[in-house]
């Protein structure tokens, strides 16, 4: 005998009806848990992520009416994944579905995280923050991302390893809305804080150069008086006078073939990178400000092994500019 095909929404929507209060008739909490956690199950089972994020939110609202907070922020958070996890299979699939489980995935992360905050879960807080702000980067939503990453951020700070990758997935999320001059700020901070615990700097100190040297390139190309601007504050790094000295060599033209550098101040004592490397990066800069973008294409084949994804791609849009306009 074949079993008969339930549509699960019955039942939910028959649970939903039995937790609400009614004339001399207490709601049976316990049963509405039970059955709400069995259609997550089932709803799963059917890819039907929102649906069963849907049944968490549910189980979230019955533990907050009990006054057990722990239950609450446990389903909480299981319901923002579960919509998150919708919205991402959506954004693979291309499918246009109409859905208010963006809004209410953030309403869950932040109550969560409200939730922990009040109990000083700082930490916990905090990590929530920035899962929410990498979700809605994967979803091509880095203007709302901002202010979760940011946030959880400065509430990482209670903890060495999260702040640095809070830290560096905002910096990306700056580069990602054309935020240089933030993104190279963030990532400022982000070597100050590694290097107070830290005895060897090379990863932070790769990724500090590699956003020097490129991502203020783009400030250059964006707005000739960025670097004049730059010059004249007070705060300037040796390393970053440097990268200054190089444009000024490469755009003065006559008159500056004296100032020119040698091979043998490559690289800079401090800087984490090879010869090789540092001078990969310098030819890519000037093939870039002259407009000879076949030579920065060049240095950006040698330049890939050892940029990460975000330079890469900064690396890709300053050579599409430059082959678009020409010299700077």
């Amino acid at each position: 005998m074949t079993e008969v095909y339930r549509d699960p929404w019955v039942d939910y929507k028959a649970v939903c009806e039995s937790t609400r209060k009614k004339f001399l008739k207490k709601p049976n909490y316990p049963q509405a848990l039970a059955d709400y956690g069995s259609l997550s199950g089932r709803f799963q089972d059917e890819e039907s992520n929102r649906s069963a994020a849907y049944c968490h939110l549910q189980i979230a609202s019955v533990y907050e009416t009990l006054n057990d907070w722990t239950q609450q922020y446990i389903h909480l958070l299981k319901a923002a994944r579960l919509f998150a996890k919708g919205e991402m299979l959506d954004e693979e699939l291309h499918t246009a579905v109409f859905s208010d489980g963006l809004n209410i995935m953030q309403d869950c992360f932040n109550k969560a995280s409200k939730l922990i905050l009040e109990r000083n879960g700082v930490w916990l807080a905090g990590l929530h923050q920035v899962e929410l702000g990498n979700f809605l980067c994967k979803l091509g939503r880095p203007t709302l991302a901002l202010k979760y990453l940011s946030r959880g951020a400065r509430l990482l700070e209670v903890e060495h390893f999260s702040r640095l990758a809070a830290l560096q997935r905002l910096a990306e999320c700056q580069v990602e809305l054309g935020l240089y001059a933030a993104a190279v700020s963030t990532v400022d901070e982000l070597w100050a804080v590694h290097m107070k615990s830290a005895v060897d700097p090379e990863v932070v100190e790769k990724l500090r150069d590699c956003l020097r040297f490129i991502a203020d390139q783009e400030q250059k190309l964006r707005s000739g008086n960025v670097l004049k601007e730059s010059s004249d504050a007070n705060d300037v790094s040796p390393r970053h006078r440097h990268l200054l000295a190089m444009y000024n060599i490469c755009g003065d033209g006559e008159g500056k073939k004296a100032d020119l550098l040698c091979s043998t101040e490559f690289p800079l004592k401090d800087s984490a990178f090879s010869k090789d490397q540092f001078v990969y990066i310098y030819d890519f800069i000037i093939a870039i400000h002259k407009g000879n973008y076949k030579l920065a294409k060049e240095r950006f084949v040698d330049m890939k092994s050892f940029l990460n994804d975000m330079c890469c791609k900064i690396a890709t849009e300053l050579i599409l500019i430059s082959e678009n306009k020409g010299c700077v």
